[in-house]
């Protein structure tokens, strides 16, 4: 196995497959900027199912909830779409509307 992963990664490819190895098991995972923005969205979303899918608004059957976690997911989904996935080096088109999400 180590022939192998030699040759397909080289011996500083390996090296650094074992320190990273080794960093994560004995200090945590790595804290980067995505991780750190990644776990911003999970917080959001929490903040989104506790402060808009409540009594308060009046959404209180589980059919209600599920509706808002679906419209929450949609608007996500649309974010990612047009803001996360746009490049000016490589555009290309998505429908907004189409005969399933108005």
């Amino acid at each position: 196995k180590l022939k192998i992963a030699v040759q397909l990664m080289g011996w500083k490819g390996l090296m650094n497959v074992g320190v990273e190895t080794f960093a994560d098991r004995n200090l945590g995972q790595k804290q980067t900027d995505s991780r750190e923005a990644y776990l911003y969205l999970l917080q959001t979303m929490r903040e989104v199912d506790l402060s808009y899918l409540g009594p308060s608004r009046a959404v209180v059957t589980e059919q209600d909830i599920a509706d808002g976690h679906r419209f929450a997911l949609h608007v996500m989904k649309i974010g990612m779409e047009f803001y996360l996935e746009q490049h000016p080096a490589n555009p290309y088109m998505r429908r907004f509307v189409t005969a399933t999400q108005k």
